[in-house]
């Protein structure tokens, strides 16, 4: 208020209305920036969290050849090899082509693939140690770690090889003999040389 009475901001002849509708607007607008200052911290938030790791199910294809990672049958010791993907050339969902990500300690580095059709898990048997042309196979999922994974980047964007991680670091990757395209190869461990024939897409993932 002025000394004689009148409110901040009058002017004669503006009439009382004039100003009460000015100190609306003019609290809409100091609202409207709170809002918006509230709405840009929350995204900012949101933006710095990390992404919680969870379980992924999918089915995992070679970028190479487009084959699709698939095990003889649902039996332990069933050999792993390349097929046709179901999902594309049939539509079809097949469960035996579809494989879950296990995280296997904090940050999600080490990983088991557990296939969705069968329950059992990827194996790279190695009980001499990791070498060429070691078999890939399912095993019941325990603890040993000839079933452990480690994603790393691919040699093409969105694609990954995966390193075995028997006794640790081995730098032996998943891998098909000679980057061949015919349906049946089994597939091997070998050294890891960021090919196509070692890198790997996850299609269709499914969140559990």
């Amino acid at each position: 208020m002025e000394r004689d009475g009148t409110p901040f901001g009058y002017e004669p002849g503006t009439g009382p209305g004039v100003f009460l509708r000015e100190e609306s607007t003019l609290r809409r607008h100091r609202l409207g920036a709170v809002f918006l200052a509230l709405a840009m911290a929350l995204a900012a938030g949101l933006a710095l969290t990390p992404p919680a790791y969870a379980d992924t199910s999918g089915t995992t294809q070679n970028y190479g050849n487009g084959l699709c990672l698939t095990p003889d049958n649902g039996v332990t010791g069933a050999l792993v090899r390349q097929q046709p993907c179901d999902r594309i050339t049939t539509g079809a969902r097949n469960l035996m082509q579809e494989w879950d990500l296990i995280c296997k300690d904090a940050n999600c580095g080490v990983r088991q693939y557990r296939n969705n059709g069968s329950g059992l898990c990827l194996r790279a048997r190695g009980p001499g140690g990791p070498s060429n042309g070691l078999q890939i196979m399912l095993w019941a999922c325990n603890q040993i770690s000839d079933l452990n994974w480690m994603n790393r980047p691919g040699p093409v964007a969105g694609t990954f090889v995966l390193e075995s991680r028997i006794a640790g670091s081995t730098g032996y990757c998943l891998d098909v003999p000679g980057g061949s395209w015919t349906p049946g190869v089994a597939l091997q461990l070998y050294q890891c040389n960021q090919t196509p024939t070692q890198a790997w897409q996850m299609l269709f993932p499914v969140i559990e």
